[in-house]
């Protein structure tokens, strides 16, 4: 019987009553409200509240990337070569470039993964999966690294202890 009245009669509002704003975006820094879905079946949604854990891994990305950048300079200036072709075409433009390529780069497709990180990529395997395993990747990439650089006989800092 109610279905037949009009939205203002049953109690709600036509339109959107939100207005977006500077001021809506600078709460929603502070606030962030959505942290999870609203409901069960939504599937792949955005949500507000990322977590620590994704602050540390898309830091820990960052990070090991630009350490990734300066021993690929130093392998690369020992007689080294650069595998990626677009990385080693960055590279005879320039370190600066190369790094500031890098890092933008990198930076801005770990900020696309976790917008995403809900959203699937194959089968049950969503974005945040790939976070992960970028990471993971990530520590194994400097490992390598640092075992060539030992092979070369560049004397690496030891940790005291």
């Amino acid at each position: 019987m109610t279905d037949d009245l009009p939205p203002e009669s049953r109690g709600r509002r036509r339109g959107e009553r939100r207005r977006p704003g500077l001021r809506s975006a600078l709460l929603s820094l502070v606030r962030s409200r959505r942290r999870g879905d609203r409901r069960r079946e939504a599937g792949a949604t955005y949500v507000d509240w990322h977590g620590p854990w994704s602050l540390v891994a898309a830091l820990g990305i960052v990070l090991l990337s630009v350490v990734d950048a300066f021993l690929t300079g130093l392998l690369v200036s020992r007689g080294g070569r650069e595998l990626n072709p677009l990385m080693a075409w960055l590279l005879d433009a320039g370190f600066e470039v190369f790094f500031a390529a890098k890092f933008l780069l990198t930076a801005g497709c770990v900020v696309l993964l976790l917008i995403h990180r809900r959203f699937p990529v194959a089968g049950r395997l969503t974005a945040y999966h790939l976070v992960a395993a970028v990471l993971l990747g990530y520590v194994a990439l400097i490992h390598y690294e640092l075992g060539l650089l030992r092979q070369a006989g560049v004397p690496l800092p030891v940790p005291p202890g």
